[in-house]
């Protein structure tokens, strides 16, 4: 984990969130980002999602973006609905 944290910390691109700090006790590693008014794409692409949708190959390339750069996912093959509120 080390080595990706060095890499992180070296990458410089507009759309990847800058990381300015991270700690570890040897178990698990904590990293703290630029923190994005916006909130996160999960949340972006799942607001009103209905049923609630659980992505197993959710990757850069399956985000499709239009004309006004919204995002939409493409590639639903290997999701799976879930039911909301214990069911």
């Amino acid at each position: 984990m080390l080595a990706e944290v060095e890499v992180l910390g070296h990458l410089q691109h507009s759309n990847i969130g800058r990381l300015l700090g991270w700690c570890t006790d040897g178990e698990a590693t904590l990293l703290l980002y630029e923190y994005m008014l916006n909130d996160s794409l999960d949340n972006l692409l799942h607001y009103d999602c209905v049923p609630a949708v659980a992505h197993h190959d959710l990757k850069p390339s399956n985000i499709l973006l239009d004309t006004n750069m919204e995002a939409h996912v493409a590639n639903y093959m290997s999701s799976l609905t879930v039911h909301r509120g214990g069911r």
